[in-house]
């Protein structure tokens, strides 16, 4: 488990700007359709997007994908946006089912 953690880790930061406008727009998606009247700012966006991000690459990696997606080289990027929609889609819902509006 530690070595997937560092894994990933590794991944996200071999490209910060890919993965943090991934990150926004992910979280930003998450959150619209989550949220119904009270929602975060850029900032927040960003660190769902980051979480989602996060867990959507572990399950990938837990689940052992890694190799299958990086034979897809031109899918890996839509991959990734999926994964972290996922990912944030269900960080958003547990932020709403903690504090709902």
């Amino acid at each position: 488990m530690q070595q997937i953690t560092q894994d990933i880790l590794i991944y996200i930061q071999s490209n910060p700007v890919l993965t943090l406008v991934i990150a926004f727009i992910t979280g930003f998606l998450a959150t619209r359709m989550v949220a119904a009247e009270r929602r975060p700012g850029p900032l927040g966006f960003t660190i769902i997007g980051l979480c989602g991000l996060f867990l959507g690459h572990f399950l990938i990696a837990y689940y052992e994908y890694t190799e299958y997606l990086d034979s897809l080289l031109e899918l890996r990027i839509l991959a990734d946006m999926i994964a972290a929609f996922i990912g944030s889609f269900a960080i958003a819902g547990a932020i709403h089912f903690i504090k709902p509006t």
